[in-house]
């Protein structure tokens, strides 16, 4: 200090003892200096404020097509810088750039460390929109009448148009709508006067089709039929059947007899086309499906059900209504027995014969009326009570000799029946155990049945008349 004596002492207004002061605000400042000798000398100070540092001015770039690529620069007010920057989007530059249209905030700090936020708006051009004014499907599966139009908005006009089919690379169009289309995904790109692109794409639905099912092949015996119906929910639709034999048809339903590939067509109202096709073979190799049985039982006997198809088939098929049980079986036979009743039910047995190598079947079934058991047994001391039954000579004219031979003697019935289970022939015998039967018939040849019905069984035999 001048003119003062080492050491000294300070004294500040706002209480300090130190040499030296800081972080202080505007306003004068008043400091007492005493030295050794309690010399003093007083002095003033005046802190200014600087002035607040502020944004001048932000230089903005729009962005444009949806696109990053705005950019914002940040210039301040001022002469306390160097200044630093920190953007909302972390950047710590002067300027960000490649960014998206939208609010961003800067915070600047100057050479005092005085600091603020700034806030910018980086504005956008509009990109491109596109509406969709036509979409129309296509009518069939195999047309070519759907189109698409589209009107492209915002961005920048005039506007230019590219379309592809999304499967393919192809441009097929360079205008806004496209036409005689068949079904499928369709995709245009459209570019603006500044090169803005938006792409969008439509799908043109596959209409339900015109189906038309004719199943498996068919293989049938000589003198069947397949009957096949094409009907379709439209009164307006055409039919036609062709084949490869020259059979020609134009109704919905067939009945197809001779063999051959058969294509089915249907066309609808609005023109759609539907198409099938199926073979039919036909084959000549034998098959019948016949069988006799009585007409009417009780529930308490086993029924013997004879198959009289001539020739019998290759493979044979029985099958019996609820109730009723299979307890033997073969291809020539098999015995029936019923489920208790206490009224009377109607059965239905079903024979099935395919002929050789099973290219064809034939199905017949018959029914049988179960009565209430009377009390009847099969069982006779574990042995079977009709020892023989025999027919001969079988085959014959019409004359022939039936054999019965029986556990112990008993009355029985004989009844011959033709195929319609009609009874042509009726004889009751009694008191013995074995019985032979002269019969000399005058009746037409063919296949018949014989039934044998005892106090303790029923059986059955196949009588061949020529």
């Amino acid at each position: 200090m001048s003119g003062l004596t080492a050491p000294y002492t300070y004294k500040w207004n706002t209480g300090a003892t130190t040499k030296k002061v800081e972080n202080l605000s505007q306003g004068e400042y008043t400091v007492t200096v005493t030295d050794k000798n309690n010399c003093t000398v007083t002095d003033t100070v005046l802190i200014k404020e600087p002035e607040p540092i502020a944004a001048q001015e932000f230089k903005t770039t729009p962005g444009t097509c949806d696109d990053p690529n705005g950019s914002a620069k940040v210039i301040m007010s001022g002469d306390t810088g160097p200044y630093t920057y920190e953007w909302s989007t972390g950047a710590i530059t002067q300027e960000i750039t490649n960014v998206r249209a939208g609010k961003y905030f800067v915070v600047v700090t100057d050479a005092n460390y005085c600091t603020t936020t700034e806030k910018v708006i980086i504005e956008e051009i509009s990109g491109i929109e596109i509406d969709v004014t036509t979409h129309i499907d296509p009518l069939c599966t195999t047309s070519k009448d759907g189109s698409i139009a589209v009107l492209a908005k915002g961005g920048t006009a005039p506007y230019t148009y590219k379309w592809i089919r999304k499967e393919t690379s192809e441009v097929i169009a360079t205008t806004n709508s496209i036409s005689e289309l068949p079904s499928g995904t369709y995709v245009v790109e459209v570019n603006d006067a500044i090169g803005c692109t938006k792409i969008y794409e439509e799908t043109l639905i596959t209409p339900e089709a015109v189906k038309i099912n004719l199943g498996d092949d068919h293989s049938i015996c000589r003198g069947q039929s397949v009957v096949l119906d094409i009907t379709i929910d439209d009164p307006d639709a055409t039919y036609s059947w062709v084949s490869d034999t020259g059979y020609s048809n134009n109704t919905p339903i067939v009945e197809l007899k001779d063999p051959g590939i058969y294509t089915a067509t249907i066309t609808t109202r609005i023109g759609c086309v539907g198409t099938d096709q199926v073979t039919v073979k036909v084959s000549d190799n034998p098959i019948d499906a016949d069988f006799l049985y009585s007409t009417h039982s009780f529930s308490d006997r086993q029924v013997e059900v004879i198959n009289t198809s001539n020739p019998i088939g290759e493979r044979v098929e029985w099958e019996v209504s609820e109730g009723a049980v299979i307890v033997e079986k073969t291809n020539e036979k098999i015995i029936l027995s019923f489920e208790e009743s206490d009224v009377p039910k109607t059965y239905h047995t079903t024979l099935t014969s395919y002929n050789k190598n099973e290219e064809c079947s034939v199905s017949l079934t018959k029914p049988i009326i179960i009565e209430p058991g009377q009390g009847f047994s099969e069982d006779f001391d574990d042995q079977k009570f009709i020892k023989e039954f025999l027919i001969f000579p079988n085959a014959n004219e019409g004359d022939f000799t039936i054999k019965v031979n029986l556990q112990e003697s008993s009355d029985v019935s004989v009844k011959i029946m033709n195929l319609m289970s009609a009874i042509i022939d009726m004889k009751e015998v009694k008191g013995n155990d074995d019985y032979e039967l002269a019969y000399t018939l005058n009746i037409a040849p063919g296949i018949y049945l014989i039934v044998l019905e005892t106090p303790h069984g029923t059986e059955t035999r196949k009588l061949v008349v020529e």
